[in-house]
């Protein structure tokens, strides 16, 4: 109450309304006998002297709200009734002009409370905004039609270096970009700018897909910080009810970061792009469709065809039918299992007919989880495939030479050596029976008598070694039957042979002379080297392969990381098996540990 009695605006309230009654009574309080007031501009009744009681009404309302008016109308109320009621001639005009005033003093007062709230909503609205602009991280500022700063959050005061305080109410907001005062374009917007103009003086420039009339820039400032910065600036128009443009606001992010990344990845996308054209290694991408996206020259050298000629063209025009059949498995099983095992060869056929043969290692390439193609790195190994073709033609034909001259000598021995020893054997058998040799000199011969028999028990064994007459004329499994016997007699190693499926089925001379040399070595190997008691020979037939496993249960032998490692510890037994098998086109594989004793296997095609 006692801060009441010190506003001013109460009192001023009271004189108007002491006023108002001074001027509503004039004869009753002064005696003043003359007219009304107001009379003489032509207002009568007291009419006029009622309007201006409406005056501390509406002022109430500015100044105390709904509280306030309500009271002064009641007040003004007090005032016109004593009139109304016992004054006035004609109460019923009096009434009437009472209760009008009345309500017009009542809808003041609702209109004065709704400026209040309306007001007090805009300026509530405005300070949430304006928090909301400076508690962004984005540098912000605000200016209106007349081109002054009327926001300045405190992101833009980090990046500008200048505090708001400095800066609100001034045109100074070209400040942090420029040397010399230009305009932003904050100021062409506000100033309608054509896009043409406003494309001239930042260039690079883009409608904003989000809201109308705005734009969008990328810009680098030199005079932006120690070393200048990459910008991203966006600014928009401020419309009143009507869309008039009555401000503009433009926010920065400062993108030097992603710029800078952008820009590594441009050089490291060129790099990579120098080495993928320049690889002497043929690399290409294609559609799951098998249609070439992107060829590197070496791939387009392989088809012989140019990058540009191969794209939109389909690989299989450059397959045989079966690598075309290949392909499309590798492909099936990318997209199934997501990768394949190992590079596999593919036959590539170029424009002019002419084949080569290709180690190709195969990625499937995906988009949103999605399959959408195939990269494909391929190597030439046509020269390294004729290389080995012909070294197997030299082995094939060295091995074939051995075996010959194996045979031969073995015939020579079994044919002259043996006879002649037989014949010799012969005699000093006649020498021994004749009775006139003395005792001594008979024992003598005894004994060398023995030693060649011996040393032609020696020649048929190495003859046998040499060339088994039993496998040219019985084959393969027969002559195991036996060398696994020799086995057992030589060595008292308890030596077996099992044959799964067809037993009786023969091989092609070569295929059987080469797995019996394989066996040979790897039973002769366990006689002298495992200490085994025990080997198992298992031959198992297939309709286009032939397995053959030695397994015993020996010492055993730590593995190398390569096999071949072995020529380096001696054992040169085992790379010839391998060697063998390879004449073969089969495969050599061997299990061993100390202890555990040694598994051999060779797979060979029939």
């Amino acid at each position: 109450m006692f801060k009441l009695w010190r506003n001013y605006r109460f009192w001023l309230v009271v004189i108007l309304l002491s006023a108002g009654a001074l001027i509503h009574y004039p004869q009753e309080l002064f005696a003043w006998s003359a007219p009304s007031f107001f009379s003489i501009i032509g207002l009568t009744g007291y009419i006029a002297e009622r309007i201006l009681l409406l005056v501390p009404i509406v002022y109430s309302g500015f100044a105390f709200r709904l509280k306030g008016s309500v009271v002064t109308l009641i007040a003004a109320a007090l005032i016109m009734l004593p009139r109304t009621i016992i004054l006035q001639h004609n109460q019923a005009d009096a009434w009437v002009e009472t209760a009008g005033i009345l309500i017009i003093g009542l809808l003041a007062i609702l209109w004065t409370e709704y400026y209040h709230v309306s007001t007090t909503r805009l300026t509530n609205a405005e300070e949430m905004l304006s928090k909301i602009i400076d508690g962004s991280p984005t540098a912000t500022f605000a200016i209106d039609s007349q081109h002054k700063v009327t926001q300045w959050n405190r992101a833009m005061e980090t990046m500008s270096g200048i505090k708001r305080e400095e800066i609100l109410g001034t045109d100074g907001q070209w400040q942090p970009f420029y040397t010399s005062k230009r305009p932003t374009m904050a100021d062409l917007i506000v100033s309608d700018t054509a896009f043409e103009e406003f494309n001239r003086q930042f260039g690079n420039l883009k409608k904003s897909p989000l809201i109308e009339g705005a734009y969008e820039t990328e810009n680098f400032l030199p005079g932006a910080g120690p070393s200048g910065k990459w910008l991203h600036f966006t600014a928009s128009p401020v419309r009143d009810k009507k869309g008039d443009v009555v401000g503009s606001v433009e926010t920065l992010q400062d993108i030097s970061e992603r710029k800078n990344a952008e820009e590594d990845l441009q050089k490291s996308e060129r790099r990579f792009r120098d080495l993928f054209e320049n690889a002497l290694d043929p690399i290409w991408l294609h559609d799951l469709d098998g249609y070439f996206i992107i060829a590197n020259q070496a791939a387009a050298k392989i088809t012989g065809m140019t990058t540009s000629e191969l794209v939109s063209r389909n690989v299989k025009e450059f397959l045989t039918p079966g690598g075309l059949k290949l392909a499309r498995e590798i492909r099936r099983r990318l997209i199934e299992e997501h990768s394949v095992e190992s590079p596999y060869e593919l036959e590539i056929i170029n424009v002019n007919g002419s084949e080569a043969i290709f180690m190709i290692q195969s990625n499937l390439i995906t988009s949103e989880g999605k399959p959408v193609g195939i990269q494909n790195i391929a190597r030439d190994v046509t020269q390294e495939r004729r290389m080995n073709e012909n070294l197997r033609y030299y082995l094939h034909q060295i091995t074939r030479a051995q075996e010959d001259e194996r045979k031969r000598v073995a015939r020579e021995l079994h044919d002259s050596t043996a006879q002649n020893l037989i014949a010799l054997l012969h005699r000093l058998e006649l020498l021994l029976h004749n009775d006139r040799i003395p005792t001594e000199e008979r024992d003598k011969l005894h004994i060398i008598y023995d030693q060649i028999r011996e040393i032609l028990q020696e020649i048929r064994r190495f003859s046998r070694d040499l060339r088994p007459s039993i496998l040219d004329d019985l084959g393969l499994l027969p002559a195991l039957e036996w060398i696994t016997d020799q086995i057992k007699t030589e060595y008292g190693i308890i030596a077996n042979l099992t044959v799964q499926q067809d037993s009786s089925r023969r091989l092609s001379n070569e295929t059987e002379l080469l797995l019996f040399r394989i066996v040979q070595e790897a039973l002769r190997n366990v006689g002298k080297h495992a200490h085994a008691t025990r080997v198992d020979v298992t031959v198992k037939f297939s309709q286009s392969y032939v397995n053959v496993t030695i397994s015993d249960n020996g010492t055993g032998f730590q593995l190398p990381d390569n096999l071949e490692e072995l020529s380096q510890r001696g054992k040169l037994g085992l790379l010839g098996m391998q060697e063998r098998i390879q004449l073969l086109g089969g495969s050599f594989d061997i299990d061993s540990a100390p202890d555990k004793g040694t598994t051999i296997t060779v797979s060979a095609p029939v």
